[in-house]
């Protein structure tokens, strides 16, 4: 909670006011085993949405944590068993331009090819969507701490599943 937006202070507590959130916290902490802290602090978190990869596709809105170099899509604000993560040493992020974008401000992690075998360890694409610009560059910024960014031509055709282009 000390991380914690006002906005979603005010939807998980009821109130913005910071002294109330403090006290709330601290006796929240002072309540005993309740209180279970991570061994580690998410680096970065925050609602995204993200797209299915069975069926249609839709797209959900998810809470996603930046930590120890691995995005992790959580069950609830609240839980410690993850629904989903992502190792983004596997992966580099691509943001495309506006005009190849299928929503405004979407953003791509894209699968490493293994340069020995050319294969990958992870075979999907997986797609985000910030809130807003300052978002999408906030979560782009963070993620860049993690990992590298994609080659746009390399990553448009990974995306869309072509063959590299034959060597002359």
């Amino acid at each position: 909670l000390d991380a914690m937006r006002m906005r979603d202070r005010k939807f998980i507590l009821g109130t913005y006011d910071e002294d109330a959130v403090c006290e709330w916290i601290e006796k929240f902490r002072a309540s005993g085993p309740a209180w279970k802290p991570n061994e580690v602090d998410a680096d970065f978190c925050g609602w995204l949405k993200k797209k299915s990869t069975k069926g249609i596709g839709w797209w959900t809105k998810e809470w996603m944590e930046l930590r120890e170099g691995q995005l992790v899509q959580q069950q609830r604000t609240a839980s410690r068993i993850p629904k989903a993560r992502w190792k983004l040493d596997a992966y580099t992020l691509y943001v495309r331009s506006p005009e190849t974008r299928s929503r405004e401000w979407e953003f791509i992690l894209i699968p490493k090819v293994d340069g020995q075998s050319a294969r990958r360890k992870v075979t999907t694409c997986v797609y985000f969507n910030a809130d807003s610009g300052d978002e999408l560059d906030e979560w782009r910024t963070r993620l860049l701490d993690h990992m590298d960014e994609s080659d746009p031509a390399e990553a448009e055709r990974q995306i869309l599943n072509l063959a590299p282009p034959p060597v002359p």
